[in-house]
């Protein structure tokens, strides 16, 4: 299943701010992107009311520079060189085109992609986009997505066929016409491979706290926050420190399970997440997993609010170790532990299942997850301790970092900005008698955010 709609904004953005504006957020100044043009006859990027612009958004290196494609803009015409370079004028339309298949008229812009060739409004998905991105993908010159998109330079031959005119049978056509012999990539990899080079990023740690004692223990399953302190859960309880070097304890609930539901055997609080005012805690029994559970506590005094939500036992067949908040989309999300076919989706008022989204790749141990930006990032307690980002509308799981050590045990993340870093990841040491704090930040932002500001 694919959500619908363009990536929202989410809690953690609301409360700490994103990464970085739309335009100061770039993985790459556009001026670099569109330097050199060699775009083909009529091309004079020198002329005045002249402009030069670059087509990303393709596959392998990063901003995935596509080649081949013909454009024209008043005087201006060729096809993207190897740079994705084009030409455009003032004033003037500009169209693309894959042999007789056209796309726009559309403003010309310093940075376009296959959201703007397609017409896709805020950069959602649509049926356009899709059968574009298998157009470029499958007319790849070497048919290898590592080495980049270049396509052959097809000349129209024939009456122009509008991109959003085009059926399964007409790009079947198409593609057979162009490329006889080839192959077409599917129309979900050449989604996948789209939005990985969309919402790739980089990151690198800057610096850790380690906690011991007795703040370790309370400090050892979860963390998040209410844009003013942070919040950990461990195996019983909760607890509310300020931000920064001291972590000083602020509140703290020793006994947060009640004692109900303790009696039935539920004995472990998982990675929380805070959303308009509460905090919601995944609570599991650990003997058997048979009541999954979902509670919410007051973030002041971290005292349980009344409110429980039972999840389905098939669905969270091995409890249920973290849960995050998708507040914009009014949904909460969940997953089976391992192994992580797809996230389950449970509406935010009441929770009850809303479905659920397929992932791009088998995942599994996640230990904790928060929704930022629109997205998911994960934290996974696999052998290299693994911190993903999932496209909560198309499922693509794109790989950030890993801690690259066997020591730890990865426990929950949150995303906050704070003391220079982004992302806060936890993690159990080795001999479990101490808990770190890793802390990170964004080097590169997504190329979503120029892309779609």
């Amino acid at each position: 299943m694919m959500l619908s709609g363009c990536a929202a904004v989410s809690a953690a953005d609301d409360l700490a701010g994103g990464g970085g504006g739309p335009r100061d957020a770039a993985l790459v100044g556009e001026a670099d992107l569109a330097g050199g043009v060699d775009a083909g006859a009529g091309t004079d990027a020198s002329a005045p009311g002249v402009h030069t612009g670059v087509l990303v958004g393709g596959t392998g290196a990063t901003p995935g520079l596509i080649g081949g494609v013909h454009f024209s803009s008043g005087g201006q015409s060729g096809f993207t060189d190897g740079s994705g370079t084009f030409s455009y004028e003032d004033g003037q339309p500009l169209t693309f085109s894959v042999g007789d298949v056209t796309m726009g008229p559309i403003a010309g812009a310093p940075l376009l992609s296959p959201f703007a060739l397609a017409g896709s409004v805020s950069c959602a998905i649509d049926q356009p986009l899709e059968d574009l991105l298998v157009l470029l993908y499958s007319l790849d010159g070497d048919h290898d997505p590592a080495t980049g998109t270049q396509l052959p330079s097809f000349a129209a031959t024939g009456t122009p066929l509008p991109l959003a005119s085009l059926t399964p049978a007409s790009l079947a056509q198409v593609l057979a016409t162009l490329a006889p012999g080839v192959t077409p990539i599917g129309e979900r990899a050449a989604l996948h491979l789209f939005i990985t080079q969309v919402d790739g990023e980089e990151w690198a740690e800057t610096g850790s706290d380690t906690f011991t004692g007795s703040a370790a223990a309370q400090r050892s399953q979860g963390v998040t926050t209410d844009g003013v302190s942070f919040l950990f859960s461990w195996r019983f309880g909760l607890e509310r420190t300020s931000p920064g070097a001291a972590f000083s304890e602020q509140a703290s609930n020793q006994l947060a399970i009640p004692l109900q539901f303790g009696a039935q055997g539920s004995d472990h609080i998982g990675d929380i997440d805070f959303w308009n005012g509460k905090i919601y805690a995944p609570v599991e029994d650990s003997a058997k997993y048979a009541m999954p559970m979902i509670l919410l506590y007051d973030p002041a005094d971290l005292s349980y609010t009344g409110q429980s939500y039972a999840l389905p036992p098939a669905l969270q067949t091995a409890g249920v170790p973290w849960v995050a908040v998708d507040g914009p989309r009014a949904r909460v999300i969940t997953a089976e532990w391992d192994p992580t076919l797809q996230l389950n989706l449970f509406d935010l008022n009441g929770l009850a299942v809303a479905g659920s989204l397929p992932l791009s790749r088998t995942l599994g141990r996640i230990q904790g997850a928060k929704v930022y930006g629109g997205m998911l990032y994960a934290q996974a307690d696999d052998t290299q301790k693994t911190t993903w980002k999932i496209n909560l509308e198309t499922g693509t799981v794109i790989t950030l970092f890993t801690l690259g050590r066997t020591d730890v045990e990865a426990e929950g993340l949150v995303l906050w900005q704070t003391g220079g870093a982004l992302m806060h990841t936890l993690n159990t040491n080795a001999a479990k008698d101490s808990m770190e704090l890793h802390h990170h930040k964004r080097t590169r932002d997504p190329l979503r955010l120029v892309l779609c500001p």
